[in-house]
């Protein structure tokens, strides 16, 4: 198995902590874009009454998240085996910032169906490079209990948002669960920044052709 830089040899427990870091910061980042994806669908009665909207319209929201989500998939990968994990992660946790607080800015239905496809095209790297960062920094006989944080915080996800989305609306409002979501994230993305040093950041010396982003070869 290959260490970042900073590490030689064995694993120091300087090295372990770090890297337990490294996989519950990454757990919690899935948790969150699963969680924000799936708080607009019980959303879409209380939206179609405040933006005077028919609710077959706000049912686009969903198509219109998850179709650029399935697509971007494709593509981050590869990106991040060109330009490191590092420099790619942070700038998708940036922009996931970004674009959750902008869905709580919206005051009409295409403002936040633009909201939602720049999102699904900005989150749908988050945990393919997290599931490729926990490759580099966990050996292949412990990927088992890595990999199982990161789908289950996927699966917690999707079932809190879909839940807590209808639940907290009439305590907070809908812009408010979203405001929340995008601190969370920011603090999230801070303690990724934190730990900077430690991630796996080099650049593959090849040039990343259209054919092999999608293709990974």
């Amino acid at each position: 198995m290959s260490y970042p830089p900073e590490v030689e040899g064995s694993p120091t427990g300087d090295y372990v902590s770090k890297r337990e870091a490294v996989l519950h910061v990454m757990a919690t980042a899935s948790f969150l874009v699963f969680f924000q994806a799936y708080l607009v669908a019980p959303l879409i009665p209380s939206l179609s009454i405040e933006f005077h909207a028919s609710t077959d319209s706000l049912g686009l929201l969903v198509p219109a998240y998850m179709l650029p989500y399935g697509i971007s998939t494709l593509f981050y990968g590869p990106i991040s085996d060109r330009f490191g994990r590092k420099a790619v992660i942070l700038t998708l946790l940036g922009l996931m910032v970004v674009m959750i607080a902008g869905v709580a800015t919206a005051n009409t239905v295409p403002q936040m169906m633009v909201w939602r496809l720049l999102g699904g095209a900005i989150t749908g790297g988050t945990v393919p490079i997290a599931l490729a960062l926990l490759g580099d920094i966990f050996p292949y006989e412990q990927r088992g209990r890595p990999l199982g944080w990161i789908f289950g915080s996927a699966a917690g996800g999707m079932a809190f948002g879909s839940t807590l989305g209808a639940f907290l609306n009439p305590i907070i409002g809908w812009r408010w669960e979203f405001l929340i979501t995008a601190a969370l994230t920011a603090a999230v993305l801070a303690y990724v920044v934190r730990l900077r040093r430690f991630l796996v950041g080099e650049i593959v010396a090849h040039p990343l052709s259209p054919r092999k982003a999608i293709s990974g070869y």
